[in-house]
């Protein structure tokens, strides 16, 4: 190589240097840029993950299922669509959730979900649950995210009704059945509301 041939070697070798030091300064910039700005709103009160509204559907599952284990009361959610809705669609055990909580925030019931279940002579699963066979991993899997996805207000509530009944399960229909207002049938379960 001549003395020309290594100067443009140095000079193309120089740009590449001072080029992609450029173009590291201005990815540095921008970074930091976006930083500031997240700390702007996070000053500003705005929330950068929200804890309710759309963004919650990007939730992974697998942290829907661990924040619902953690929490009373979407645990206990849970557990009332494991034995309850266990072999119900999507759909059916989303109505049984909506009953639990719709009697929570009506003024005839216990103002917690816990309560609600817990209420003597209301939920089957309870008074026979020696009978009952050992749900798989895949059923509380299901429960918690529905539980958590209903109780967060990621899906809506299917029914306005307060009581469900599968018909198939019981010897004779209870009375109250013929007198509370019929709602739906969905799945296995008939759900009515006071009339």
């Amino acid at each position: 190589m001549n003395a020309i041939e290594w100067m443009v070697v140095f000079i193309l070798v120089c740009v590449v240097l001072v080029g992609g030091n450029a173009a590291r300064n201005w990815q540095n910039e921008r970074h930091s840029d976006r930083q500031q700005e997240q700390l702007d709103l996070f000053h500003g009160g705005i929330e950068l993950f929200p804890t309710t509204g759309v963004l919650h559907q990007e939730i992974p599952e697998r942290i829907k299922k661990e924040e619902c284990r953690a929490n009373s009361e979407c645990y206990k959610l849970a557990e009332a669509l494991v034995y309850e809705s266990r072999s119900e669609s999507y759909m059916g055990a989303l109505a049984v959730a909506s009953v639990i909580l719709n009697r929570k925030d009506h003024p005839n019931f216990p103002d917690t979900i816990q309560g609600v279940i817990s209420q003597p002579y209301q939920f089957s699963y309870l008074m026979d649950m020696h009978k009952q066979t050992r749900p798989r991993q895949a059923d509380w899997d299901r429960a918690y995210i529905i539980a958590y996805d209903i109780k967060n207000g990621i899906v809506q509530r299917v029914t306005d009704a307060l009581f469900y009944l599968n018909e198939k399960a019981v010897k004779r229909i209870p009375r109250w059945a013929r007198e509370y207002e019929y709602v739906a049938t969905i799945d296995n379960h008939t759900f009515y509301r006071y009339p």
